[in-house]
């Protein structure tokens, strides 16, 4: 029996018990996962509770950034990162890797077609999830981003730490407030702030005047699926990536280093979509 955990604020328990199951159903791999939750302060302490009884890691909300701290010896890749999803053991040490990077990248490459890496890429947010995907676009070619957020402060080291990892990447932070004066000329909008009502940030992307005809939006919400944001990008007829998708690619890519088993990744697609269906909709905050 395999035993694996989740250490986060807020567990994903839908996904990694659906996960678990899947293991067991479609690949017959014999396994159990435990949740650990606790706020930022607890997090050294729920980290070690988690590798003394399991076999690698899931790190889940709030502590992308802390586990890398926590581990300075990491990969190249991550050292540049600076945030991880997954730790796994080798020899007598453990190893922070990103499967969520791995997942944007996934995604990216089955909706890029056509794509101009030549425009803008908007990103909402500044915390893990933001440098994932910034490290897969940068990957994929695109040099110029503008970042926004509803506090200055977060994005302001996000772009230090990008413009000393990569060379001729430009950056600059535009206020929630200066949104609507953006010209059409950004081929990507990724959206990582969560669907709460007092994020009034989402408001001010619902219009998508910064988005050009044929762009792609990408919204990371993994509680529920056509979120106000992804309705009005199918209004404008853009392109959608859904926090499922990445997160089904991120599952597989992690089975494959955990378990070392070729995830049936497109019934699990489905299957996670039809979880995320049945989660209470969320309302357009207000």
């Amino acid at each position: 029996m395999i035993h694996w955990t989740e250490v986060a604020v807020h567990p994903a328990i839908q996904r990694y018990q659906l996960l678990s199951q899947f293991l067991k159903s479609e690949h017959q791999i014999e396994n159990e996962v435990e949740f650990l939750q606790g706020p930022a302060e607890q997090f050294q302490e729920l980290l070690h509770k988690a590798m003394k009884t399991s076999e690698f890691v899931r790190i889940g909300t709030g502590f992308g950034e802390s586990v890398v701290r926590e581990f300075p010896f990491s990969s190249e890749r991550i050292s540049i990162l600076k945030t991880a999803d997954v730790l796994l053991p080798s020899g007598e040490k453990w190893w922070t890797r990103s499967a969520t990077f791995h997942g944007v990248q996934k995604c990216l490459g089955e909706a890029s077609s056509g794509l101009d890496t030549e425009k803008k890429v908007l990103i909402a947010g500044a915390g893990a999830l933001s440098r994932a995907v910034i490290a897969a676009l940068v990957k994929m070619g695109f040099k110029e981003f503008n970042i926004t957020n509803y506090q200055e402060e977060p994005v302001v080291g996000l772009i230090k730490d990008i413009q000393k990892h990569y060379f001729g990447i430009k950056c600059r932070y535009v206020p929630m407030e200066n949104l609507i004066l953006l010209s059409g000329n950004h081929s990507v909008l990724a959206n990582t702030t969560p669907y709460l009502k007092e994020n009034v940030l989402l408001n001010e992307l619902y219009y998508l005047n910064y988005l050009q005809t044929g762009g792609i939006v990408i919204d990371f919400n993994l509680n529920t699926r056509d979120t106000p944001l992804v309705q009005e990008a199918r209004a404008v007829y853009a392109k959608v990536i859904e926090g499922y998708q990445i997160a089904s690619w991120a599952d597989a890519i992690c089975s494959k280093w955990t378990f070392g088993v070729e995830l049936n990744r497109e019934e699990y697609n489905r299957q996670l979509r039809e979880v995320i269906d049945v989660c209470p909709p969320i309302k357009d905050p207000d």
